[in-house]
């Protein structure tokens, strides 16, 4: 892949959110002298089928050269795979609607990237924790809940996510055939990062979904090798003037962009932007709001008027950083 003067961006849920594997992969093509562009485009929650609603405000603005598409565990229905539930013909069924959706979606995201002219790159999901410590059993958890966030401490048994790893290893196996049929380009991370976290603590979250600095750090380099690199020594994660100050500008923009897209996708429903308004100011007013929703909120009401103004921002802010 020709990199020099490209714009690549990462398409997906909040482990691209983040913002921190993406990072790395800036930082570490400039300081090996490529001036390539490069965009986290994740969002909290998001799953493959809101997407399609997301290509205009998301990506089209940026023109870019590849897009790097990373979607999965919430698309998993991960209640799904808890090992206290009895795997019935009814769950066997339910767990195949979800995972078609997926499929389809996926396909249909692929398709309208070529549309674009965009080169697609269809990235695996990454692994979840299966070495977690084992917990007292307690009720297993409504169908109704689908994050992490609200799963109580019987998710978090070895056995669950043991379950939550073969299927997203299945996802892994069936996007590289569907990118083989699209003629798109396949970026396993699964694998790297089920094979690292096995031999190396420290890569997840006490959830065991999200990933830390160090799984990050695994992620980027699964996409750096798909881009041909083999030299990963530290310095050359380094970050460089500027780069900081750049992540902070980006996290507020992701911010902006989650509460209005992640929360109130057209997937859910229509909403009109005094509705979001309405609920952003109702959240940062709430006590008992969690301080990672105020701060979305916060940065909506802020900036979700004039978000074009700060992706301009954004970008001139990359165009700049990548050449200096």
């Amino acid at each position: 892949m020709e990199l020099q003067n490209k714009t690549l961006c990462f398409l997906g849920d909040s482990l691209t959110a983040s913002g921190i594997y993406p990072q790395d992969v800036r930082a570490y093509l400039k300081n090996q002298g490529i001036h390539c562009r490069v965009f986290n485009r994740g969002l909290g929650g998001n799953r493959a089928p809101m997407v399609k609603y997301l290509l205009e405000a998301e990506i089209d603005w940026l023109k870019p050269d590849y897009v790097f598409i990373s979607f999965g565990v919430n698309d998993l229905g991960i209640w799904m795979y808890d090992s206290k539930k009895p795997i019935t013909p009814e769950l066997l069924k339910q767990r195949e609607e979800r995972n078609q959706l997926y499929y389809a979606s996926m396909e249909e995201i692929i398709v309208r990237l070529k549309e674009r002219g965009i080169t697609t790159v269809v990235t695996s999901p990454f692994a979840v924790d299966e070495l977690l410590i084992e917990r007292e059993d307690i009720e297993t958890v409504g169908d109704n809940k689908e994050k992490a966030d609200y799963i109580g401490p019987s998710f978090y048994k070895r056995a669950t996510f043991r379950n939550l790893n073969v299927a997203l290893k299945e996802y892994a196996e069936n996007l590289k055939i569907l990118a083989e049929r699209h003629g798109v380009l396949f970026c396993d991370i699964f694998t790297d990062g089920y094979t690292e976290h096995l031999k190396t603590p420290g890569m997840f979250k006490k959830d065991g979904i999200h990933i830390t600095e160090q799984g990050c750090r695994v992620f980027a380099k699964s996409v750096l090798k798909f881009l041909g690199f083999t030299d990963f020594a530290e310095e050359n994660f380094a970050l460089g003037d500027g780069m900081e100050e750049y992540y902070v500008l980006e996290r507020l923009e992701r911010k902006a962009q989650y509460f209005r897209w992640a929360w109130h996708n057209p997937f859910h429903g229509e909403w009109t932007q005094e509705d979001v308004k309405k609920e952003a100011e109702a959240i940062v007013a709430n006590p008992a709001a969690a301080n990672h929703h105020k701060e979305a909120a916060n940065a909506y009401i802020e900036h979700g008027a004039t978000i074009q103004d700060l992706q301009k921002r954004l970008y001139e802010e990359n165009e700049k950083l990548m050449k200096d």
